[in-house]
């Protein structure tokens, strides 16, 4: 069974455009006020970083 966004298993991951960005969860929550940090394991698909994604601060594990 197929999932609703198209992820049939681990280990295919699409590419992600750089739409997906500016509605980050770190803008997101900057938009509302807040400061924004991440931090632990980055398993993000190829092109997707924390810092892209908005957040302010970031630590690179």
């Amino acid at each position: 069974m197929s999932s609703p966004v198209g992820m049939r298993e681990n280990g295919q991951v699409p590419n992600f455009s750089a739409e997906i960005s500016p509605s980050g969860p770190g803008y997101l929550m900057r938009s509302a006020g807040y400061q924004t940090f991440f931090e632990g394991k980055q398993h993000f698909p190829s092109g997707l970083t924390a810092k892209g994604l908005g957040f302010e601060y970031y630590e690179n594990d």
